[in-house]
């Protein structure tokens, strides 16, 4: 079946310190749906890369990561509609 349908999602937290944000990340990490995890700047914290079954389970995924997470302040989601390169090569 594989996991075709690709989503980013932006995340603002609420708490920034190291022993929060560092929890955060170890609870992301032990999702099979999450491919990469970015630490940005600008006016997000984080940025979540996830390749996921179908959309149920993304609405589970998001509910219980995101939407229940006391230190998720916002979160939004972009869905891949196309792709047009992707190479991880140097």
């Amino acid at each position: 079946m594989g996991r075709p349908l690709k989503a980013i999602v932006t995340v603002k937290l609420a708490d920034h310190g190291v022993s929060a944000r560092k929890q955060w990340l170890a609870d992301m990490k032990t999702e099979a749906a999450i491919s990469q995890i970015y630490s940005v700047s600008g006016e997000t914290d984080t940025v979540v890369m996830m390749n996921l079954t179908d959309m149920e389970e993304f609405q589970e995924l998001s509910q219980r990561l995101f939407a229940e997470d006391e230190n998720v302040l916002q979160y939004q989601s972009l869905f891949v509609l196309e792709q047009h390169k992707f190479d991880l090569a140097l």
